[in-house]
């Protein structure tokens, strides 16, 4: 009937927007909480790259579950800035020429292989090598 179909399409429209959006939220706090407004940017914009990308699951929070990849955590409650800036993320250049990764910290394994398109705050951003 048009109900369960209205119903199921405004859950669908929920669960792919609200809860996406709040993936990407938790883990823009999460990872760059304390980084400049810039290096908030370029971590959502990572997560994107990979949605975007077929080495990877298709939606925001398929990418940020995936073990030992991002810190993201759902009981975490975000910032609303963090919102804001999950929010804002289409309306920004793009600030990471493509990277698909990034490390605060020490320098992992993978970053010998790739080329670094973006440093910010404690961040670098990497992307495979063209």
């Amino acid at each position: 009937n048009n109900y369960n179909r209205t119903v199921y399409f405004y859950f669908d429209w929920w669960f792919n927007c609200c809860v996406g959006l709040a993936c990407l939220a938790i883990v823009i706090f999460l990872e760059a909480r304390g980084e400049p407004l810039q290096g908030q940017i370029a971590v959502g914009q990572v997560v994107m790259n990979r949605v975007v990308s077929s080495k990877y699951p298709n939606s925001i929070c398929g990418v940020v579950n995936q073990p030992d990849q991002f810190a993201f955590n759902l009981s975490k409650n975000p910032s609303t800035a963090a919102y804001f800036v999950a929010l804002s993320l289409p309306h920004h250049k793009d600030l990471v020429d493509g990277a698909t990764h990034f490390y605060s910290g020490n320098e992992p394994f993978w970053a010998q292989g790739m080329e670094m398109t973006l440093s910010v705050g404690g961040h670098k951003f990497f992307r495979e090598k063209k």
